[in-house]
């Protein structure tokens, strides 16, 4: 969040040129109006004086946010926060740390004015809050969507046209119900390695090109369940402006 007053996020966005957007005042006007300015973060900067002698002053630093999606639908862009705790019950509470020291008064009325300025903060910007926990996601689909994301990023360099050529035998194997270890197969006996395989089927689940059943893992070795809940209808809450 920004100290200062600051333009809103999407200010600047090739997609949102030409709109009227509204403004922060920034956290620290906004912790001073409330009375909680003492309890905002601050980082010491020196000063050197003619005399070579070090002084200083307190300045304030900002808070950090969980992540600020960009989206858009039928009316334009738009902007979401996500305020992401462990358990609903955590939301407007201390971090992760010292269990003591997260309990202590201090973090507590710490904890307090932050909630109350960033309230504020996305008030004044007209960006909703979504209160999103790691409790609200079905296990089966956390897991897989965490051990999709790690392997999207790490796609290795394939040939287009091999690549084009493994999408299509993994799609056919899919609408007929076969096993994705029956594709891995068949391109080894060109020298294509089974794990390039599977890396392009996880690649391609993850992208949506094959829909597969998000909340049971897919085994290569087993037919591929087809998609029975949309992930991005059932968590569409999460998402809307």
């Amino acid at each position: 969040m920004q100290v200062a007053p600051s333009d809103h996020p999407l200010v600047g966005h090739p997609k949102a040129s030409g709109l009227q957007w509204p403004s922060t005042s920034g956290t620290a006007a906004i912790a001073e109006r409330l009375g909680v300015l003492a309890q905002h973060p601050k980082v010491w900067e020196k000063t050197l004086a003619e005399d070579g002698t070090e002084d200083g002053h307190w300045l304030p630093s900002p808070w950090i946010m969980d992540p600020l999606l960009f989206l858009e639908d039928a009316i334009g862009p738009y902007c979401v926060s996500w305020d992401i705790k462990s358990s609903p019950e955590d939301h407007g509470k201390p971090g992760p740390g010292d269990y003591t020291k997260r309990h202590s008064p201090k973090a507590l009325k710490e904890a307090e004015a932050r909630e109350r300025v960033y309230r504020e903060y996305m008030r004044e910007l007209n960006i909703r809050i979504v209160r999103v926990s790691r409790a609200e996601i079905p296990k089966g689909l956390r897991e897989n969507l965490h051990y999709l994301f790690i392997r999207h990023a790490q796609l290795p360099m394939i040939n287009e046209v091999l690549h084009a050529e493994i999408l299509m035998a993994l799609g056919e194997a899919f609408e007929k119900g076969n096993p994705p270890i029956d594709v891995m197969a068949e391109f080894a006996k060109s020298g294509v390695k089974p794990e390039l395989v599977l890396h392009c089927l996880e690649h391609a689940i993850y992208e949506r090109r094959i829909r597969v059943d998000l909340y049971r893992r897919c085994f290569p070795d087993r037919p591929m369940i087809p998609e029975a809940r949309d992930v991005l209808v059932e968590f569409a809450d999460w998402f809307r402006r």
